[in-house]
């Protein structure tokens, strides 16, 4: 999460400049960055170790610092893959990785 959130803030302004649609406001980077800050914020003090407790921050902290439409976008795709993930805590991320596949991600972003 800090190496997405270091990036996107990054780029951040750049994806400012992209916001035309549907209202130009130009905040589009800046919401998705917020976004993430609150992301980072709620995983401060979770223990790494515990992948459930992990992925409920990601969850958790993403929808509830959620910022525009572009935030709440990202809170729902990052609910959808830790949805995926905490269905095997026990592996790396290596193993994970291969199994994780589109189908699954969308299945996980339609269930609601």
């Amino acid at each position: 999460m800090e190496t997405y959130a270091c990036a996107l803030d990054a780029h951040r302004r750049t994806i400012d400049l992209l916001n035309v649609y549907p209202v130009p406001d130009g905040d589009t980077g800046t919401n998705m960055a917020l976004t993430l800050v609150a992301v980072r914020e709620a995983l401060r003090d979770v223990d790494a170790g515990n992948a459930a407790a992990v992925c409920g921050a990601i969850s958790t902290g993403a929808l509830m610092g959620a910022r525009g439409n572009s935030g709440v976008i990202i809170s729902q795709f990052l609910r959808a893959m830790v949805s995926v993930l905490a269905e095997a805590p026990e592996r790396t991320g290596g193993e994970i990785g291969g199994e994780i596949g589109g189908g699954r991600l969308a299945a996980a972003l339609t269930a609601g």
